[in-house]
Parts: structure tokens; C-alpha cells; sequence
């Protein structure tokens, strides 16, 4: 009886995560899930506190310009993320537990994130233009170049807590997008409707010698790419030697 607080850790976090919906189907108050190291795409319908280790979230930093905003995807009920320090086992296999306790249980006390909306979760319309140079060679430097207009009836809201974000990534010639980023761009200031942004980004080289298309598209705070709601991706062909 009464409310019910679930948690696992890895593996066991995603076998919870299915026994929460289950529960929550049977009509019992799932208060929270606690999800040690594990990774959520699909929408959880109850309250959820993931506690990612150092290890776990530099997996999740390769392909996600901001994981914790992109796991917000799959969290419509309220989420929040708490960083523990050290590896994948290391705390709870070498200790010490203490430490975290205390910080966890304030997340348990305090009320989750809200939902926020998003801000290309309605048709986005504008232009993206990208140069670069075509042959690149690995381990120098090297820079894109980004245009990026607002053609929407509405300007594109950001700030330093809901970034937008452009974001470059490796598409190869047989359609395979590579998951690590190239390269990304914050914008913390909005864009407003008719304006243009230009930018200079480094870009990160992949070690694939191979030609392949580098790609340029916009995400907002919780991960929505512009490019799924009618903003047409920019693609430069390049060549990394």
C-alpha cells in the first residue's frame, strides 16, 4: 500500500524501469525511480532521479551535446540527474556510500524538473549554410564555417540554462551518421525571427580516412533536432586524410 520507490542499478535500472510502468498500469503510486548508470529513450511515465557516475556520463558526453537535456526526452513526469563521482563500479564496489548519501537523499526531498517545452517541437522554418575545406588532414586544426537564419514566425528562445545548440556530425556516403560529435555550438542568447548568426566552430576530426558528408543541424534545450520539424540540414562533402 501507499507510494513506492523503486531503483536498480544498470541493467537492473532498466529491469525496473519496466517493472515501474507495470505498477504504475496496476494503478500503484510509483513516487520515483532511482536509475543507477543507465540510459532511458523511450517515455517513462513516472518521476525518475538517474545518478550517472563520472565514466557513464563521458559515454553519454560523446554523442549528446548535453545528456542531461536530451534524457529529458523520455521523462514528460519530472526528472532530475545527480553526477557521482568515479567509475562505473567504483563506489559500489570500493566505497565509500557515505558521501553520496546525503546529496541523494536532497534529491529525494526536493521536487523533480517540470517538463519544459520545446522549442522546435512545432514546424521550424530557416537556412543553414556550412563551408569547410574539402580534404582535411588528421591531427591539425581545423574550423567550419556556419550561417545559420531564423526564417519562423517566432524567435528561437535560449538562455545559459536552455541553450540552443548547433551541432556538426560524420555522415558517411552509405547513410551511416557517425555518433561522435564533430563539433558543437552554443547559443545562449536566442535568435530572433529574421535574424542571421554566423559562427566559426572547431571542428574534432575523425580518425575514419574515408569521404564522407559533415552535417549541420539545430537542437534545442531537451534535444529536439530542428531538422525533424522542416529546418533542412546543411552538408558539406569532405575528405579526412
Amino acid at each position: 500500500e501507499g507510494p513506492l520507490l523503486l531503483g536498480g542499478f544498470c541493467e537492473g535500472a532498466k529491469i525496473m524501469r519496466f517493472v515501474a510502468e507495470i505498477l504504475a498500469d496496476q494503478g500503484r503510486d510509483i513516487h520515483l525511480l532511482v536509475s543507477w548508470d543507465q540510459w532511458f529513450d523511450a517515455p517513462l511515465s513516472v518521476p525518475a532521479l538517474h545518478l550517472w557516475t563520472d565514466e557513464r556520463f563521458g559515454r553519454y558526453a560523446k554523442t549528446h551535446v548535453d545528456p542531461a537535456g536530451k534524457i529529458a526526452l523520455a521523462h514528460p513526469a519530472g526528472f532530475d540527474v545527480l553526477r557521482i563521482p568515479g567509475g562505473h563500479t567504483e563506489v559500489l564496489t570500493n566505497g565509500p556510500l557515505a558521501p553520496i548519501l546525503p546529496a541523494l537523499r536532497q534529491e529525494l526531498d526536493k521536487g523533480l524538473q517540470p517538463a519544459k517545452p520545446s522549442v522546435f517541437g512545432k514546424s521550424v522554418t530557416g537556412a543553414v549554410r556550412l563551408t569547410a575545406p574539402r580534404f582535411l588532414t588528421s591531427g591539425a586544426p581545423a574550423k567550419a564555417q556556419l550561417t545559420l537564419t531564423n526564417t519562423s514566425n517566432s524567435d528561437w528562445i535560449a538562455s545559459s540554462d536552455q541553450p540552443l545548440c548547433v551541432i556538426l556530425q560524420y555522415r558517411n556516403l552509405d547513410g551511416f551518421t557517425r555518433p561522435q560529435i564533430a563539433a558543437h555550438h552554443l547559443i545562449t542568447d536566442g535568435i530572433a525571427r529574421g535574424e542571421t548568426r554566423q559562427m566559426s566552430i572547431n571542428l574534432a576530426l575523425t580518425r575514419a580516412a574515408l569521404p564522407m558528408w559533415l552535417m549541420a543541424d539545430v537542437i534545442d534545450h531537451k534535444g529536439t533536432r530542428a531538422s525533424d520539424h522542416g529546418l533542412k540540414q546543411a552538408r558539406r562533402l569532405i575528405w579526412v586524410r
